[in-house]
């Protein structure tokens, strides 16, 4: 069945998956649009109402075919929310047994669950656990940063080498770099782009600073629109950092016009720089993920307003917060001995 499934339905798992990475989709419309596309091909195929668990050796031999993994990871998520309880464990456990052999889609699947955070029970949020690489034996080195935040306080060469070890690792783009930078300070930011920029294009080290969460780099960010490479990631990193607080400054319609057709950079230029300090001070002293600062909760509603990406970003840093916790009765206990 899950075979069946993915091959026809690779060009609406494209647009799934498109949908998923742009910044001006809200969770939200993600879960709807996924779900439409479930139900259409089960009223196109007149699937039976009992889903079957994809096969270890469909997800292999997709692999073998060369299908893009996020594809599969769409079509997997798909499949599994719609499993029982139990077979939806089973499914992840025997994932887990393979996940060194099928690790891209193990990363991409582990990333769309935390979209779809609140739809899994204790017992499946543990299993999906597994598959952070941070938690990996085998990516402890790169993500040493994670389980002992505290080398980062005062070392800036120790900051440094974390970044270059998951730069060489290929993960600048990845929601697990966002966390970092998160946890640095404003001072540590700046040095750290001094040095990105040494190995990095302008692009990547604007969109760095942006994702460090700290907005005042967005005005810096909207000065560069017509210096860079692809203008449009930058909007969309802006988008990223400061939310539906960006509607306050330049129109929602300007703002796709630059992301979807990268034309009416002036405009855009004009109209945030013109505008920013209407907003400025209440974001002057915050640090925010798509507009919302860090130390706010946010419920439910407010985190299905986010885009993906941000809600991803989120999950992973939630984690990473409540690990420091975790850690702080046992740090008070050995001083206490």
């Amino acid at each position: 069945m899950f075979t069946s499934y993915l091959s026809q339905h690779l060009t609406e798992l494209h647009k799934l998956s498109a949908v998923q990475s742009c910044p001006f989709t809200a969770v939200s419309h993600y879960h709807q649009v996924s779900h439409r596309l479930f139900q259409q091909s089960c009223i196109a195929n007149r699937l039976l109402k009992q889903v079957e668990k994809p096969s270890i050796n469909e997800l292999i031999n997709a692999e073998k075919a060369l299908i893009d993994s996020k594809l599969v990871a769409q079509a997997c998520m798909q499949f599994l929310l719609r499993l029982s309880t139990s077979m939806q464990i089973e499914f992840l456990l025997e994932l887990s047994s393979v996940k060194d052999k099928l690790q891209t889609l193990v990363t991409a699947i582990s990333e769309i669950a935390c979209i779809y955070n609140n739809h899994f029970s204790s017992s499946e949020s543990a299993v999906l656990k597994s598959f952070y690489q941070p938690l990996s034996v085998d990516k402890k080195s790169v993500f040493n940063w994670f389980h002992s935040p505290e080398l980062l306080r005062n070392d800036m060469k120790t900051v440094l080498g974390c970044f270059d070890n998951m730069r060489e690792a290929e993960y600048v783009n990845s929601p697990l770099m966002s966390v970092f930078l998160l946890s640095l300070s404003a001072e540590q930011i700046t040095s750290l782009a001094n040095h990105a920029s040494n190995t990095l294009t302008v692009d990547q080290t604007i969109q760095l600073l942006l994702k460090s969460g700290f907005a005042k780099h967005s005005l810096f960010a909207n000065s560069m629109l017509h210096k860079v490479d692809e203008p449009k990631k930058i909007v969309a990193s802006i988008r990223r950092c400061l939310g539906a607080q960006l509607d306050e400054i330049v129109s929602y319609d300007l703002q796709r016009e630059v992301y979807n057709n990268q034309g009416a950079l002036n405009e855009f230029q004009s109209e945030f720089k013109i505008n920013w300090p209407s907003i400025a001070p209440q974001l002057s002293t915050q640090r925010v993920i798509y507009g919302y600062p860090l130390t706010q909760p946010l419920n439910a509603i407010m985190q299905l307003a986010m885009d993906c990406n941000s809600r991803i970003v989120l999950s992973h840093y939630l984690d990473f917060v409540q690990l420091q916790h975790a850690k702080q009765p046992l740090e008070l206990q050995n001083e206490g001995a």
